[in-house]
């Protein structure tokens, strides 16, 4: 049996239970999905191949590594059992199982970044958010304001938490360095990354890991910006249009990306006649709609297109890992006269062993060789040899 949290009263035991039961049975299945610590930012789908990375991560030019170091396991020994660790992940919701090609699904849009970066749930999803969202209020509002709380040398990379935003606990995962006492997170149920302080946070009980991610990306297809990205001012209008109080939606699926979990969606509302919320949107911001082209034809037309930079960068995968900006940190930016996502679009963007990253390696190396460029390193083991 689980060890439950101190103080657990018996109404709380009960409703925790929920939670825990059949923990015998499915033991075998949460041992597949843990992991060892992530030493570098990578993500795997429910068999545990990996199948995403991005130009910040991989071994390639724009390379970095989250803040971890040989401590991070030292920091993690005296957890308390039954909570999640480095170790330890959250799987991603199977999308074949609310969504098909050339079908409607009635969804609720969770999060916009812009019109190509979306998170959203079926309704069919309901059911198990309403359970997930009862079961881990009932767990932490019993639990002490001092207890299960996250210390600041166990705010880790890839950690999964669980987050207090406006008195409501939501599961949550570390992507970022502790920053003072602010750390980065992604909602791992709702698709939004925020900046919050760790002492709003706790240890997530395992318990609570046997659900996958509720979150579902999605992009609205057959739009293409005028200015080849979207502005922050047309993904703020877009985003206004559809999220207020998670009004439900239909989605028609032109694509399923299995793969990476992403759909290329046609949102429709009722109240909009026949005309699509993509085809409105593309006549209000003038971007070029090319759905007459695309949604009378078999979905491999679509997808196997050449895909055009808003559809490309930034990838969900860099976003949920914390190496793009937060929504309030770009507005931020934009009140400052700083417009951090028209500067990204002007960035060479590089990709594994792509054209771009082979030019600028094999000039970088033709300039080190031409001017005798040494780092401090190298300038130094020179000295110790002379």
């Amino acid at each position: 049996m689980k060890v439950l949290p101190p103080r657990f009263s018996n109404a709380g035991k009960a409703t925790f239970a929920t939670v825990t039961k059949n923990e015998t049975t499915t033991k075998h299945k949460e041992e597949k999905i843990r992991l060892p610590p992530p030493r570098q930012p990578t993500t795997e789908d429910g068999s545990g191949n990996l199948v995403e990375t991005c130009e910040h991560s991989d071994g390639n030019a724009m390379s970095w590594k989250p803040y971890c170091d040989m401590w991070d396991s030292v920091n993690m020994i005296d957890l308390p059992p039954n909570v999640m660790t480095l170790s330890h992940t959250i799987p991603k919701v199977d999308v074949s199982h609310y969504f098909a090609e050339k079908a409607d699904t009635i969804v609720r849009v969770l999060h916009v970044l812009n019109p190509n970066r979306i998170w959203l749930r079926s309704v069919l999803q309901d059911q198990t958010m309403e359970q997930l969202h009862t079961e881990i209020q009932d767990c932490y509002q019993l639990i002490q304001r001092n207890e299960w709380c996250l210390e600041a040398n166990k705010v880790q990379y890839g950690l999964y938490c669980a987050a207090q935003i406006d008195h409501i606990w939501h599961r949550v995962k570390i992507v970022g360095p502790l920053m003072g006492n602010h750390v980065k997170i992604f909602f791992i149920d709702m698709g939004l990354i925020e900046l919050v302080d760790y002492k709003c946070m706790k240890l997530l009980f395992n318990a609570f890991s046997v659900i996958p991610a509720q979150a579902i990306r999605a992009s609205l297809a057959c739009l293409i910006p005028r200015d080849n990205a979207w502005t922050r001012a047309e993904s703020e209008s877009l985003s206004a249009m559809i999220t207020p109080g998670k009004q439900v939606l239909t989605a028609y699926t032109l694509n399923v990306n299995h793969k990476l979990g992403i759909l290329d969606i046609v949102l429709k509302d009722v109240n909009m006649n026949r005309t699509s919320i993509n085809e409105y949107f593309a006549t209000v911001t003038k971007a070029r709609w090319t759905g007459e082209i695309y949604l009378s034809q078999d979905p491999n037309v679509y997808r196997n297109k050449r895909r055009s930079f808003n559809e490309k960068y930034p990838s969900f995968y860099c976003i949920e890992e914390g190496h793009f900006p937060t929504i309030g940190e770009l507005r931020h930016f934009v009140a400052r006269n700083f417009d951090y996502e028209e500067l990204y679009t002007r960035l060479p963007h590089f990709e594994k062993n792509g054209v771009v990253e082979k030019i600028s390696q094999a000039t970088n190396e033709q300039m080190v060789k031409l001017y005798g460029i040494v780092s401090a390193t190298d300038q130094e083991e020179l000295e110790c040899t002379l």
